[in-house]
């Protein structure tokens, strides 16, 4: 009796292990159906916008173009403690893309590289300054290169022939609020090039300065005085 009794419960509890286990299968798979519904319609989503997209660039629409540029630009790598923004226009009917580029303030390019320097006397500040103040601009300079020659590389020349570069400083807080490039900032440089100039310029060997140079350099002669700016080039 007991023997018999034992292996109904045996039997009882393996009936409602199998009773469960086919529930959560179930359930897993109507959740496995469900996600992958819903990814083969987020891709579709993905591949439709591409799409759109991709065909309006190619036809030189001007917010496709505008927004491949922004694309190839974040997809540009700078430290996470570096704030930067920045905004496209472009112009198809003269083949020109500007962008304007929020940069990042020295302090905070000090504290990245870990280089803040506590001053001890005058002369050494007066040093430390300068050093600071020839890293900073050519820090800067170096991104602006850097983007053009991204963009020249990133964008069709049959879209694109020329590209310029309006480097901005903020002057508070608000600016990186800022979506527009419309206020609490200054533009303290500009660089201009057609496609075929850029072209000879070699980004690995020459001086960023130099380059720049060559390149229609227009700059305040102090990145950090709140109070220097320049009109920025603009696409018409």
């Amino acid at each position: 009796f007991m023997n018999k009794l034992m292996s109904g419960k045996i039997e009882e509890k393996y009936n409602d292990a199998c009773l469960e286990y086919k529930i959560e299968k179930q359930r897993l798979l109507k959740e496995y159906i469900y996600k992958k519904v819903q990814f083969e319609k987020d891709k579709t989503e993905r591949n439709v916008e591409a799409d759109f997209l991709k065909f309006h660039y190619n036809n030189g629409e001007k917010t496709a173009v505008e927004k491949y540029a922004d694309t190839v630009i974040s997809c540009s790598e700078y430290p996470e403690s570096l704030r930067i923004r920045y905004k496209t226009y472009y112009s198809r009917t003269d083949k020109k893309l500007a962008v304007n580029f929020l940069l990042p303030e020295l302090n905070d390019l000090l504290v990245d590289r870990g280089i803040l320097i506590s001053k001890k006397d005058v002369l050494l500040e007066e040093v430390l300054k300068k050093i600071q103040k020839n890293f900073y601009d050519k820090t800067l300079i170096s991104i602006g290169i850097r983007t053009m020659y991204e963009l020249f590389e990133g964008i069709s020349s049959e879209l694109v022939s020329k590209i310029a570069f309006n480097g901005y400083a903020p002057t508070n807080e608000a600016a990186w609020e800022n979506t527009d490039f419309s206020g609490h900032m200054r533009c303290i440089f500009s660089m201009e090039s057609t496609r075929e100039r850029f072209s000879n310029v070699n980004i690995d060997t020459e001086e960023p300065m130099k380059i720049a140079e060559s390149l229609n350099l227009l700059r305040v002669k102090n990145f950090s005085d709140p109070m220097q700016l320049i009109a920025p080039i603009k696409v018409q």
